[in-house]
């Protein structure tokens, strides 16, 4: 696992930005998940299959799951939410999603068995250990896409199916991923984040645009430094920022990276300004030399690191011996 996704994951981890997510996604951004409700789960889903008569044990890694439980209109609800963190567009999301949610829901299923077998099992469910009776929790897996381009691959199962007969394609179930990224939020989406989620996303959204990011400086609420962190780490931006009471005023960092950039360009501009003149002089000094015939043209423009042709078409030359 490499930086990126060691500190996306560090980052997601944080209880109220995870619940942020989902109350979003879900919930329209009503804080219905609190994230004193998310209890941690094994990000490790784990399965053993039989498969002629021997178990095939099989595993695959999340980067976050939480346990979520609640009472809602005096009903309990409790549900298995997932999150997979991505800085690239991987083409093959939407398999990955499904199967680890269907380990989730196979593992589920057979740990009520062994629970039922344990306790005698009855006719009817006999068979598998799971009755008719039994309830698995719901898996739901939000997939949080933290690049800058648009994400052109596939969101559910059908979109990645070679075969496109219509009729054909009703009988085949289809599994759709739950999929946030930049570039798909709008200005009302983003206010609908009650954390820095919604500044860094907003931030990515618009990180190719310099002028944007300046028209949109105080629209950024402070943030906590890894917010800002992680906002140089996927898009290079380079802020440079205070840390004020434990947050740090992005609308401040983003006229400064401003300020330094017109300023690096002045410099830059001055730098070559100079190179110019020196040039200039220099060439004025070789103009001299040929036309007192201290110097050949061929002379001069080797001085000069030029052709004779360039050195001709740079100085006039041609017109002053003329």
């Amino acid at each position: 696992m490499g930086e990126i996704d060691i500190r996306m994951k560090v980052y997601m981890s944080k209880p109220e930005r995870f619940a942020d997510l989902f109350n979003y996604h879900i919930y329209g951004g009503e804080p219905i998940i609190k994230a004193n409700a998310l209890t941690p789960l094994d990000t490790n889903e784990k399965a053993i299959f039989e498969r002629n008569g021997e178990d095939e044990p099989r595993q695959r890694f999340r980067d976050l799951i939480r346990l979520w439980s609640a009472m809602k209109d005096g009903h309990a609800i409790y549900a298995i939410l997932g999150l997979e963190a991505q800085a690239k567009i991987d083409y093959m999301m939407a398999v990955r999603t499904m199967v680890s949610d269907a380990m989730n829901y196979w593992t589920q299923a057979k740990d009520i068995a062994d629970k039922n077998r344990s306790g005698g099992a009855t006719k009817d469910n006999y068979v598998s250990g799971f009755g008719k009776e039994d309830r698995l929790l719901p898996v739901i897996t939000l997939v949080l896409y933290l690049g800058n381009k648009p994400w052109d691959g596939a969101t559910d199962i059908h979109g990645i199916l070679a075969e496109t007969d219509v009729r054909l394609l009703s009988f085949v179930p289809n599994y759709k991923m739950n999929l946030i990224g930049p570039g798909d939020l709008s200005d009302e989406d983003l206010g609908l984040f009650q954390t820095d989620v919604g500044d860094l996303l907003e931030f990515i959204k618009i990180s190719d645009d310099k002028e944007k990011l300046i028209a949109h400086a105080e629209q950024f609420r402070p943030v906590d430094p890894d917010t800002v962190a992680l906002i140089n780490l996927l898009t290079d931006a380079g802020l440079k920022y205070d840390v004020k009471e434990g947050k740090v005023d992005m609308c401040r960092a983003i006229q400064e990276l401003r300020a330094e950039e017109r300023n690096s360009g002045r410099a830059e501009g001055r730098v070559e300004g100079r190179a110019e003149g020196l040039l200039e002089g220099k060439l004025q000094t070789l103009i001299n030399l040929v036309l007192k015939g201290k110097l050949t043209v061929g002379e001069a423009a080797e001085e000069a690191n030029m052709t004779v042709e360039e050195f001709e078409n740079k100085t006039g030359l041609k017109e002053k011996l003329n």
